[in-house]
């Protein structure tokens, strides 16, 4: 198991994670680079295994207005090769993860164009550094605008338009565990115990094994209840409830928890 952190370093007083300065000063990736090697140095300091680079870590790179920051990778080809070693000896796994402005399923196309620009840029770079597959781009699928059904045909039309170089670097962001923690807050806030199950396992392995433990009720998210906000409920007995927004599921716990009043 790997243990990291995503882009700001807090510790030592922090460190930059890029060049920010504006498009005017003439912002770089060398010099995000530089500073991308002292925060290699701080995790194998510290023994860290993963970062998550800043997204921006070649300014403008994509601007379709700016061409001048447009080569950044070929300029910075032997820098970029140089902090890839310096990673791989640091036993530091990189990887990126573009804002949530790059939208592949976005309903403008203009906003679908320019996130794939995005994610070849990404993958471009990951490439340059020379690291191995599991330096990746994450990304989410995007919003569920029209439907789930038009929402991955755009996903998918949006993948379709990408290199394949950069379809080999892409993995898709787990919004069904992001969705069942969120549950599990919610639920405790209210009172009520719940665990969520986070592990990396199939989805029927995750029911069948907590079934054997009699839980009262199961609650399970995935792509449909992303979508809807809901959770698919099944009982101790194995009753399929079906999908419950969240709120209504949450009342129907409490009302089950409250004392019945005396007849």
């Amino acid at each position: 198991m790997r243990l990291g952190f995503a882009v700001k370093v807090l510790g030592e007083g922090g460190l930059p994670s890029h060049d920010t300065r504006r498009w005017q000063s003439g912002p770089h990736l060398r010099h995000s680079l530089a500073a991308l090697d002292a925060i290699l140095a701080y995790c194998e300091r510290h023994g860290i295994g993963m970062y998550r680079m800043t997204a921006a870590l070649a300014p403008y790179a994509t601007h379709p207005d700016l061409p001048q920051f447009h080569r950044q990778v070929e300029e910075c080809r032997e820098a970029l090769a140089a902090t890839g070693a310096r990673a791989r000896a640091a036993g530091v796994r990189l990887s990126t993860h573009p804002s949530q402005y790059i939208v592949l399923n976005s309903e403008d196309p203009d906003v679908r164009a320019a996130a794939a620009r995005d994610v070849e840029m990404q993958a471009a770079l990951l490439d340059a550094m020379e690291l191995e597959p599991g330096a990746v781009c994450v990304l989410h699928v995007g919003g569920a605008a029209g439907g789930i059904g038009p929402a991955l045909d755009r996903f998918e039309a949006g993948l379709a338009t990408l290199s394949e170089r950069a379809r080999e670097r892409l993995v898709i962001e787990n919004e069904a565990g992001a969705l069942a923690a969120e549950v599990e807050g919610i639920l405790e806030s209210a009172g009520i115990r719940a665990r969520a199950d986070l592990r990396n396992e199939k989805i029927t392995f995750k029911i069948r094994e907590h079934s054997l433990q009699k839980l009262p009720y199961q609650a399970i998210v995935g792509e449909k209840e992303v979508a809807s906000r809901s959770v698919a409920v099944r009982t101790r007995g194995g009753v399929d409830l079906g999908q419950i927004p969240i709120d209504a599921f949450v009342a129907r716990l409490r009302s089950e928890l409250s004392p019945a009043a005396p007849a």
